[in-house]
């Protein structure tokens, strides 16, 4: 049997919306009353010739909560932080688009959605 051919992809359509490399995702949770994962997609990659074999490489994002010392006062409500944690997904557990800001862009938004989000500083998963 021969190797599935490996494409890599600039971007996807999904649910008539398209997502490209860079773009920022809001992606399922795990749990059923938990807030979406956000990542931004590094890398798109489909594997043999059907076109709905489609994974994602991102980069995830944490909200201050699921961080060692967890939310303080003076975290946004919108705040996350960057991290180097990467994962491969599935293209069917994105839901959406969203946007993550620098904290002086976010200020200068003159309209904030439920998708916008700031960073100001960056979690190193695992420690150190």
């Amino acid at each position: 049997m021969a190797p599935k051919k490996v494409l890599r992809l600039s971007s996807f359509v999904y649910k008539s919306t398209t997502y490209k490399l860079g773009d920022c995702v809001l992606v399922n949770p795990d749990k059923r009353d938990a807030k979406p994962f956000v990542g931004k997609i590094r890398d798109i990659i489909q594997t043999g010739s059907v076109p709905d074999n489609i994974d994602l490489m991102v980069v995830w994002f944490y909200r201050p909560e699921e961080v060692i010392g967890g939310r303080k006062a003076f975290h946004g409500e919108q705040e996350l932080f960057v991290s180097q944690h990467k994962d491969r997904i599935h293209r069917n557990t994105v839901l959406g688009h969203c946007r993550v800001h620098t904290l002086s862009q976010y200020l200068a938004l003159p309209c904030i959605t439920t998708t916008d989000f700031f960073s100001r500083f960056t979690y190193k998963v695992g420690g150190g």
